[in-house]
């Protein structure tokens, strides 16, 4: 079978190339520390700072991985990084964040490299012991990716 990434998975995988991330073992806060971006272990002060990311100290590392891919998705545009054009950018929601941060977590590239289970429950919980985030945000982005294998299907 032939997929077809879409702009958003290419620019990801773009992005982790150059930043010499190839898989799902690395640390937040090395991603953060590449992209120059500051994460404080708090819940959100009154005053932002730009460039930081907030993350609760009392949510589980699973639960502030997600958190901070979410938070990702907003912050990355103003430090300078073109992952998305200015164009597409603009026309970005709120909602489509939690898509951006599925696949700021859960990368294509990479999971086109998980040996999926047989039963769709063990793949979820597979991605999400690999990745580090939780049953639930790895089966929204299973989900996602098999929309996607779905879509490069029907165009063949």
């Amino acid at each position: 079978m032939s997929y077809r990434t879409t702009p958003l998975e290419e620019g990801i995988k773009n992005l982790y190339m150059k930043l010499g991330i190839t898989g799902p073992e690395y640390p937040i806060e090395e991603l953060a520390e590449k992209l120059n971006i500051y994460i404080s272990y708090q819940k959100k002060p009154c005053l932002q700072q730009r460039g930081t990311i907030y993350l609760n100290p009392y949510l589980s590392s699973e639960k502030q991985k997600e958190l901070f891919f979410y938070e990702l998705s907003h912050v990355l545009p103003h430090v300078g990084i073109q992952l998305f054009m200015p164009k597409l950018f603009k026309s970005l929601q709120e909602h489509k964040a939690n898509y951006i941060a599925l696949h700021l977590a859960i990368p294509t590239f990479m999971l086109q490299k998980v040996n999926f289970p047989l039963y769709h429950e063990d793949a979820i919980a597979n991605v999400a012991n690999q990745f580090k985030v939780t049953t639930e945000f790895s089966q929204k982005r299973l989900h996602e990716y098999r929309n996607q294998v779905n879509q490069n299907l029907n165009i063949l």
